[in-house]
């Protein structure tokens, strides 16, 4: 079935790509009476980085999606192995549960992190 799905996927991409084209945009129009404005100059890597990590809130978003995903992690590569050895009788069960797990987790931390966000920018 995971084929199937796939195969789908790549039929729309290939429609999509054949037959939808992204609209003609207007070109540019100048004056020759425009005055050139100076161009900003290019930041460096150093000061980029300095910009990001110095940001209250995308050092937060880091922080908080290490520890999801440390929990996805653990979810995917320590408990399969774990409960294998301890339940070995109930790998279908564990696959259900896991499964909505998961599912469920993912959804609500994902929702609420975009409900905390909204608040957090409000403030």
């Amino acid at each position: 079935t995971l084929f199937l799905i796939a195969l789908i996927g790549f039929c729309l991409a290939a429609v999509e790509g054949l037959f939808l084209r992204e609209p003609a945009r207007a070109a540019n129009k100048r004056n020759e009476t425009t005055i050139a404005m100076p161009e900003k100059p290019a930041r460096t890597f150093q000061a980029a980085l300095h910009t990001i990590f110095t940001t209250k809130l995308v050092v937060v978003l880091f922080a908080a999606s290490s520890l999801r995903f440390m929990g996805g992690y653990a979810i995917a590569g320590y408990l399969p192995t774990f409960y294998a050895v301890v339940f070995p009788s109930y790998d279908d069960q564990y696959s259900y549960i896991n499964a909505y797990v998961v599912a469920t987790g993912g959804f609500l931390s994902s929702w609420l992190g975009g409900v905390l966000a909204d608040r957090w920018r409000q403030t």
